[in-house]
């Protein structure tokens, strides 16, 4: 079976390209979309130069979730059936992506899996040697196999959302649709979970690691939860309601830790509040504000 697989970049660094190196030669197939506003040129001719490659680059960014539906609709089209989605910030050791290959062949003849994951870390070279596929609540795309006729169905992933929730909505929905949501046990991707910072804890002062977002991030963080929360509560209820304190905790340290922002953050934070409830979803443009 060929797999073709796809990458998002979005103002990427250089060194990124190496992310790409560790995956690009195990697929018949990589769709690159370029999301940059000002691609980097001398990256762009890089990436060009491999021959499976599809490379795509759009005036403006068009989001995570247009750009996935764009990358599946054009391996669909050259005949693939399954697509491997990450992100530019990732990449598997070549025994892990050894590992998925061999892992990839035995979830074809399940035909109701909707989307297959893998664990995540920044642990290198940790696999193991069977294949153990266990049902899951949510994945995050980057790393996950997705069944191209499954999207198809599902119409795709929702493109109001722009970026956040993205890959949990779809989940939420291949769930509500009875599509498996699974994840292969033992292997594993090197993932960039996000922007860690060292700082001192606000209320006992001793040093502690936290994980802060931009004020646009908390923007579109809030807002699209919003939205998957409301679209799902009645069939997820219990998960989310879970997951509303992860997202507050998210908040509540982009706000405690990011020193001279915190002025934005409260902004953006009550603009995603207002966005939902008057229903303005979609790209914002951020330059206004």
């Amino acid at each position: 079976m060929k797999l073709a697989a796809t990458v998002i970049l979005y103002n990427p660094l250089s060194e990124f390209i190496l992310n790409i190196d560790s995956y690009v030669s195990s697929v018949d197939l990589l769709i690159v979309i370029d999301n940059s506003e000002y691609p980097d040129v001398e990256l762009s001719n890089q990436i060009k130069k491999y021959p499976n490659i599809l490379f795509f680059s759009y005036p403006e960014n068009i989001g995570v979730a247009k750009a996935l539906n764009n990358a599946a609709l054009i391996a669909a089209e050259r005949g693939y059936e399954w697509m491997l989605t990450m992100d530019q910030d990732s990449m598997f050791s070549s025994i892990n992506m050894k590992k998925l290959l061999g892992c990839f062949r035995l979830i074809l003849d399940e035909s109701n899996i909707g989307m297959v994951g893998v664990d995540y870390s920044n642990e290198k070279n940790k696999s193991d040697e069977n294949c153990n596929l266990i049902d899951v609540n949510l994945l995050i795309t980057s790393g996950s196999l997705m069944n191209l006729e499954v999207h198809k169905y599902l119409n795709g992933f929702d493109e109001c959302l722009f970026i956040d929730e993205v890959d949990s909505e779809y989940c939420y929905r291949l769930r509500k649709n009875k599509f498996r949501v699974c994840k292969i046990t033992g292997v594993n991707l090197e993932h960039n979970l996000g922007h860690d910072v060292i700082v001192k804890n606000w209320l006992i002062g001793s040093e502690v690691k936290r994980n802060i977002h931009s004020p646009l991030r908390i923007y579109y963080i809030i807002r699209n939860f919003l939205y998957v929360y409301f679209k799902y509560r009645r069939d997820f209820g219990k998960e989310l309601n879970k997951n509303t304190f992860v997202v507050v905790n998210r908040i509540k340290n982009s706000f405690l830790y990011s020193p001279g922002q915190r002025t934005k953050v409260l902004f953006f934070a009550i603009k995603g509040f207002k966005d939902f409830f008057i229903g303005r979803f979609g790209k914002i443009d951020s330059k206004k504000f």
